[in-house]
């Protein structure tokens, strides 16, 4: 007698991955935080620069906010934005300085700004910190 194996039924196809839409057409928007001197070519300033550097060749809107001194160099495709310059430090210390929570709040409000500004969403406006 043979027996007859019958195959088991095969899953139902995945959901689709939810779609979202942005404001702006598609684009969708990120603002970085570099609270540090930038951009550098070393350390978390380097690091944010390339990770900013990359979004932007995928096609992402990069705007980055930081402090209002950093080193002469091309950053190809975010939009910086400094805080203004209310004191007459030009370079930072390693470590806690007493102009720290200055810039920090200035930082703060200059990133409001800039979200506002730029027209973005909460469904199009990632914020990265560091």
């Amino acid at each position: 007698m043979t027996a007859l194996v019958t195959p088991a039924p095969s899953p139902p196809p995945p959901d689709p991955a939810p779609s979202i839409s942005f404001k702006n057409g598609g684009t969708p928007r990120v603002c970085m935080l570099a609270a540090c001197p930038f951009p550098a070519n070393h350390g978390t300033p380097g690091s944010i620069r390339e990770m900013a550097e990359a979004l932007s060749d995928c096609g992402h809107e990069i705007h980055i906010v930081t402090y209002h001194f950093g080193e002469e160099q091309d950053v190809l495709g975010p939009v910086i934005h400094r805080i203004p310059k209310l004191t007459r430090e030009s370079q930072i210390r390693v470590g806690p300085t007493r102009y720290r929570p200055l810039y920090d709040l200035q930082m703060v409000f200059k990133t409001l700004r800039v979200i506002r500004v730029s027209g973005s969403d909460r469904t199009s406006q990632a914020i990265v910190i560091e």
